[in-house]
């Protein structure tokens, strides 16, 4: 079936073939490079938001609701920007808002309570 095929049509097949394997060795020679940059140092805690409860819990939190908390009370956005920025109405922003705060709210209480497990054992 292959020579039925005109010659300018296994020659583009052909080097089809050959890029794929190349790409496919590359990126198995890449890997081990890929793996070894990914584990760098953990940064330092200090003030960083992440290592704090309140970092904790807003990794808990759904994207779209923790989105909307940081960019209201980390960068300090009025609810109408983040709307134009998001291109979501104003009331969405709001109604992330309110639940972003309830589920934060819940997570630290959570958070508290197995602390103070923690430290009563």
């Amino acid at each position: 079936m292959a020579t039925n095929c005109p010659k300018p049509v296994r020659l583009v097949a052909l080097r089809l073939a050959i890029d794929s394997s190349r790409r496919i060795r590359r990126t198995l020679r890449a890997l081990p490079l890929l793996r070894a940059a990914r584990r760098t140092e953990a940064p330092d805690p200090g003030d960083s938001l992440a290592f704090t409860a309140l970092g904790r819990a807003l990794a808990r939190i759904p994207l779209r609701e923790r989105e909307v908390l940081v960019l209201y009370y980390v960068a300090d956005l009025p609810v109408e920007q983040i709307a134009h920025d998001r291109g979501i109405p104003a009331g969405t922003v709001k109604s992330r808002l309110a639940a972003g705060r309830r589920r934060l709210e819940l997570g630290l209480a959570q958070d508290r309570a197995a602390q103070e497990e923690a430290s009563d054992a």
